[in-house]
């Protein structure tokens, strides 16, 4: 058990039961002075906006009790809670966590920056031997506007080594300030069959999300679509040959979006095979092949191959070296081009406690 206070600051922090791993977390205006920076990105040429992972502690202590994908709850959605508390435990047969948030409502003078909604996330994901159940109800609440959203899958391992797994998610929405007719209902639905035999693993799967589907308080971007398709991998490991480890996996999508306005079809597929030998080189080539749309939904043919090698002859010293050619699509110019990238990375570890890295890149661009 812990506390804190301060005059701007309240924390509790209680942990009991240890056989069942039960713990909660009361936070008053908390401190988040000493979150770690986000780390750098500079991948400009993506559709949809860069995500960053949640890096505040009181957040993501514990969060994976509650089973549940960022695209339904993303708590850097929560800007700066003037109250937070989190509960969490966990049984041989159960998981469960609720989490709570009043978010300060920020303005810059008659600019609203931040409304304060608040936050609330509720999970039951029970487990047995062979049947695994996560069941999670998210809201993000204001007045005049409300989103829940409950969000569920399951996984059943109905022979040894076969799976039937599923996926259903609702959602309703309503917001005074967009005099909405009445409100937003959306669903989404999937489910799929995986088999993992021997040095095989095989699966496929089918999903359809509505385009009323609204996910508030998480990071959903692709929406009003259906997907189906499937992939397959194989991996071995050899004791006492030339080769020590060998594996290729291959996976292929199709997806039918736009479905409430201008269908549209688009696909992706691709593979990736590696290499181990025992004189320490270790080789890889990847590839793939996709028709994807642009900002305005203008189909593109696009590829990439990659071939790679790392050399681990020495116990402490490792390098790297690999070539890469494509035809990507660049957003800002609604077209394809040419690209080819060398990479070449160097790892050394001299001293126990000591881990030095180089790296560098050569990039030729077709624009």
């Amino acid at each position: 058990q812990t506390s804190s206070w301060d005059p701007e600051h309240v924390g509790l922090d209680v942990a009991f039961n240890p056989g069942q791993r039960t713990r909660i977390k009361l936070s008053l205006n908390p401190d988040f002075s000493d979150v770690p920076m986000d780390r750098a990105q500079d991948d400009y040429n993506s559709k949809n906006p860069p995500y960053y992972d949640e890096n505040r502690f009181f957040f993501t202590e514990d969060i994976d009790a509650f089973g549940l994908d960022y695209d339904v709850l993303n708590t850097r959605n929560i800007v700066q809670p003037r109250l937070a508390f989190k509960a969490t435990g966990n049984t041989k047969a159960l998981n469960w966590g609720a989490l709570g948030a009043f978010d300060k409502e920020i303005r810059d003078g008659v600019d609203l920056i931040n409304p304060g909604d608040y936050f609330q996330a509720l999970a039951i994901n029970p487990n047995w031997r062979r049947f695994q159940m996560y069941n999670g109800v998210v809201s993000r609440v204001n007045k005049g506007y409300y989103n829940h959203v409950y969000s569920g899958s399951l996984k059943w391992e109905y022979l040894p080594h076969f799976y039937v797994t599923s996926v259903l998610g609702l959602s309703i929405r309503n917001s005074e300030a967009e005099e909405l007719a009445e409100p937003q209902q959306g669903y989404k639905i999937g489910f799929g069959l995986r088999a993992d035999p021997g040095d095989f693993d095989l699966s496929m799967g089918y999903m359809r999300r509505s385009r009323d589907l609204t996910h508030d308080a998480g990071y959903l971007y692709e929406k009003d679509h259906e997907y189906v398709g499937g992939n397959i991998s194989w991996s071995k490991g050899y004791a006492e040959n030339k080769i020590r480890y060998a594996s290729f996996s291959a996976w292929a999508y199709g997806y039918h979006s736009d479905l409430s306005l201008d269908p549209y079809y688009a696909y992706e597929s691709g593979f990736t095979s590696n290499l181990n030998l025992a004189s320490r080189f270790n080789f890889l080539a990847n590839g793939t092949l996709a028709r994807v749309p642009d900002l305005t939904n203008g189909l593109h043919d696009v590829y990439n191959g990659i071939l790679g090698c790392t050399w681990a002859r020495l116990s402490k010293f490792r390098i790297y070296a690999g070539y890469m050619y494509g035809n990507n699509l660049v957003y800002l110019l609604s077209d394809t081009y040419p690209q080819h990238r060398v990479n070449i990375n160097a790892w050394a570890n001299p001293l126990k406690n000591l881990t030095l890295s180089l790296a560098g890149s050569w990039n030729l661009y077709g624009y």
